[in-house]
């Protein structure tokens, strides 16, 4: 996982779902809300306030697959305020467990893309900011982005043929295991 500068387009099967989620911060400073980080304005962000570990929540309607969450962070107008290490943590089952590992920023300017290898299918997830640059107390973070797809998307996807017998719990059960998109590997019969 790495800094860019220009958020690069997604799988073609997986879209932004980022306004589908009930969002939530850990805390924020008068005007720099949750507002703020949803608003598609990199002059605008999110500001929290108190020590850390600062917690962005997103909380989905129901089960959605995840293929990857972007934070928009920059470094040259936040300095202190930049976040230096952020971890992903999901609610696919009854516990938040953290995915991939603690991702490391040198002074990024850009989107932080955090890959989810492989999709990960979640009621909830939590994107933890764990130090910022210089030790900063608060953090500053510019934009967040949700890339996946509804599971009951999913299902509607696949051929007629799949539909019958309970072919329809085992191609959810592969396809959040392998990503596949298909029950073709299932003997539904």
């Amino acid at each position: 996982m790495e800094a860019v500068e220009d958020p690069k387009e997604g799988d073609d099967d997986f879209y932004d779902v980022t306004l589908s989620a009930t969002w939530s911060v850990s805390s924020a400073k008068l005007g720099n809300g949750v507002l703020q980080l949803l608003d598609d304005d990199e002059t605008t962000c999110w500001q929290s306030d108190g020590s850390t570990p600062h917690v962005i929540s997103a909380t989905f309607p129901h089960r959605v697959l995840v293929q990857e969450v972007r934070v928009l962070v920059n470094h040259d107008m936040d300095e202190s305020y930049t976040p230096a290490r952020v971890g992903l943590w999901v609610l696919s089952g009854m516990d938040f467990e953290s995915v991939g590992e603690i991702v490391e920023l040198d002074q990024p300017k850009g989107w932080v893309h955090m890959q989810m290898t492989p999709v990960v299918g979640v009621f909830s997830l939590q994107v933890a900011i764990l130090a910022n640059h210089q030790n900063g107390r608060d953090s500053h973070v510019r934009g967040i982005k949700v890339l996946g797809k509804s599971i009951a998307e999913e299902l509607l996807s696949w051929d007629s043929g799949c539909l019958h017998n309970n072919c329809v719990y085992h191609c959810l059960l592969l396809s959040v295991a392998k990503s596949s998109g298909s029950c073709r590997e299932v003997d539904c019969k």
